[in-house]
């Protein structure tokens, strides 16, 4: 698996995959399966003649719908695990829903409502299921565009041209250790003293955080996610957001200028396009094609 990758994305990710393996006659047309999954556009939950195939897919959808919170890094999550039982997703606020994989019991309703209201404003989702839907498929389907874009942008790596925002994150990701492990000492140094992440038991000052050295690749790839964070929705006085893009951009241009991080770089998303990007676009074009052809 590639080092660049975002262990949250990657857990999900792997979950879903397996979650969706073992119960594939969901999408044949075919199946009694299929046909309590349509009817959910149409037919509240009490209404349903087959609880445990509608809940155990709507649970499904609701962890598909969260590991985009907060973007292709799911940055809106701090930490996803499989507990056999359950699925237990800690938000990058705090918060904390255990989901049952089996039943429907009222923390995985609480998890579900909560996971649809933050990603399509929709509440009280549960009971609302038949509106909520086509704002699921949306949601979706913007994610699924937001994909295919990242893809077609890793086929062209190495080419010259403009670099939006979105895409040096993404060449951040895949960094160099080292050189990224420089850049964010440097980076710090622009950070004011008294700037902290909230949201933990006690706020963390952003300074210490991005200059702090980490021993692996995944926990370098949280000062990215919190890159990300600080400079699109922080708020930050704008000289030094102005300083903080600056040195961003000068270090996108100094990895593009160097043969070897490149070629480290180009190789590197070669990989998470094909072990990631690709099969997450192919399981959300599946699902649309499926339940939301129109």
């Amino acid at each position: 698996m590639i080092s660049a990758g975002v262990p949250v994305t990657v857990a999900m990710g792997q979950w879903l995959a397996q979650y969706a393996a073992d119960r594939a006659h969901w999408f044949k047309p075919s199946s009694d399966s299929h046909a309590v999954v349509t009817s959910l556009f149409k037919t509240p939950m009490a209404e349903q003649t087959d609880h445990q195939t509608a809940e155990d897919f709507l649970r499904w959808l609701g962890v598909l719908v969260a590991s985009f919170d907060g973007g292709l890094f799911s940055s809106g999550l701090r930490s996803f695990s499989d507990r056999n039982d359950a699925v237990v997703l800690i938000w990058d606020n705090g918060i904390s829903h255990t989901m049952a994989v089996s039943g429907w019991d009222r923390s995985t309703r609480n998890a579900l409502d909560y996971i649809m209201k933050r990603a399509c404003s929709c509440s009280d989702f549960q009971r609302n299921i038949s509106t909520g839907l086509p704002l699921v498929g949306s949601y979706l389907a913007h994610h699924r565009d937001t994909i295919e874009h990242q893809i077609s942008f890793a086929s062209q790596v190495g080419h010259n041209g403009p670099m939006s925002s979105d895409v040096g994150f993404f060449i951040l990701s895949a960094a160099p250790v080292a050189l990224l492990q420089l850049f964010y000492l440097e980076f710090s140094e622009l950070i004011p003293e008294d700037l902290c992440f909230d949201g933990l038991a006690d706020p963390l000052p952003a300074r210490l955080f991005f200059s702090k050295p980490v021993g692996d690749a995944p926990l370098l790839i949280d000062k990215v996610k919190m890159h990300y964070n600080l400079v699109h929705y922080a708020t930050v006085d704008m000289d030094v957001l102005h300083a903080l893009n600056e040195k961003t951009q000068l270090f996108l241009t100094s990895l593009k200028n160097d043969p070897k991080a490149w070629d480290h770089i180009s190789r590197e998303v070669s990989v998470f396009m094909d072990e990631q990007l690709t099969p997450r676009v192919s399981l959300v074009s599946l699902v649309l094609d499926t339940f939301w052809p129109n």
